[in-house]
């Protein structure tokens, strides 16, 4: 609370007319008045002061720096689009447990990480995705698990592998984390500290109510790893919950694209003291308004051990390295193909053979002599 304070030689004047108690003496209402006026205003600016976009950067980077790696494991669905495509369908309150998508980020602070995802439908693995960076460069995989079984590491069988500079798979738009968005800027591959340390302005912080919490909105662009333009983030965070974003929405600013995406946190959860990350919330675009996705997040694990196996691309079983740009042996299954981080000489699809003109040739050439000497003998 501010205060007002003076000091007795401040108040004492050049003649002794005036004593210092006639100068601090309040004799009519408005001198009162005035005073009151005074108090209440140095009150609401003192509350009403906001912090600047720097100093909200601060808990931001050391709820970041508490970790040197995280895994994190999550699932969102849409309840109305399973709702289109099965009528007959009566979805639980639960329903995440076995529809739409799941997956797990484990993350380094040195570079590498790994967006594993697998699709549920009712309970029954569709397919499954690897996207990641390792220290030769990005790369995706494609995979199954035999008979749909429960999502298993050991179980999938990869059967397509693409991978190249880093950046290629990091930034596609299905690499993003919906359940993190805002918190975790997939194009990047890094944490909201950085996003707003790359952002290349930042707009004075303002007051906005989100579901009845006080928030303060940080408004900024985002590009994509060239610098070009991909969308204006505007993200509400919450002092109560470690200035995390409880709301966040993206414009879209990239060339011939339109609309934004919202994202709102319902429930955060407090993994240790004072460490907070979202539980639950929803997210939709707003082209799409009544395609509202349920998320959570099920599992949050700080500083977990890093297993070099998990950080580097799978080994494909069927030789369908669909393409590849590093070099030099690797970890390599008996009896399966080759891993794109340690392939010595990369699987590729090969191009057409040449029609054989010259062999076509030859033969039509033959079968002129033969038909000439024919004729020649019989005529």
């Amino acid at each position: 609370m501010a205060t007002i304070t003076s000091s007795r030689s401040d108040c004492i004047g050049t003649t002794s007319a005036v004593t210092p108690p006639d100068r601090l003496s309040v004799r009519s209402p408005s001198a009162l008045l005035l005073v009151l006026l005074l108090v209440f205003t140095s009150q609401v600016s003192a509350d009403d002061a906001s912090p600047s976009a720097a100093e909200l950067s601060d808990p931001l980077r050391r709820w970041r720096e508490a970790f040197a790696t995280i895994e994190v494991e999550f699932r969102y669905a849409c309840r109305a689009q399973l709702e289109r495509r099965f009528p007959d369908l009566e979805l639980p309150a639960d329903y995440l447990e076995r529809w739409g998508s799941h997956g797990r980020l484990f993350w380094t602070d040195f570079g590498p990480f790994v967006h594993d995802s697998w699709k549920l439908e009712n309970g029954r693995v569709l397919r499954v995705r690897r996207k990641g960076v390792s220290r030769t460069g990005a790369f995706e995989a494609v995979g199954t698990v035999e008979d749909g079984l429960p999502f298993d590491e050991s179980a999938v069988v990869w059967t397509e592998l693409s991978s190249g500079p880093i950046g290629v798979a990091s930034h596609s738009p299905s690499s993003v984390i919906i359940p993190l968005h805002g918190l975790y800027f997939s194009q990047h591959g890094d944490w909201i500290d950085a996003a707003l340390q790359r952002a290349p302005a930042l707009s004075a912080p303002g007051r906005i109510e989100v579901d009845d919490h006080e928030c303060l909105e940080l408004v900024f662009d985002n590009p994509l790893p060239d610098g070009s333009p991909f969308y204006e983030s505007h993200l509400c965070l919450d002092p109560g919950y470690g200035y995390l974003p409880r709301r966040v929405r993206q414009v879209a600013k990239m060339p011939g694209s339109s609309g934004e995406m919202i994202y709102e946190v319902r429930e955060f959860q407090e993994m240790e003291p004072g460490w907070w990350f979202p539980a639950r919330g929803i997210y939709f675009v707003s082209i799409e308004p009544d395609d509202v996705y349920d998320w959570e997040v099920t599992a949050v694990k700080r500083n977990p051990p890093v297993k070099t196996a998990r950080l580097t691309p799978p080994t494909v079983r069927q030789n369908r390295v669909v393409a590849s740009q590093s070099a030099g042996r690797g970890n390599e299954e008996p009896g399966s193909g080759q891993s794109a981080a340690g392939a010595a000489a990369p699987v590729a699809a090969e191009p057409p053979a040449p029609f054989p003109w010259m062999t076509l040739a030859l033969i039509l050439s033959l079968v002129a002599l033969a038909s000439g000497a024919w004729l020649y003998r019989y005529r």
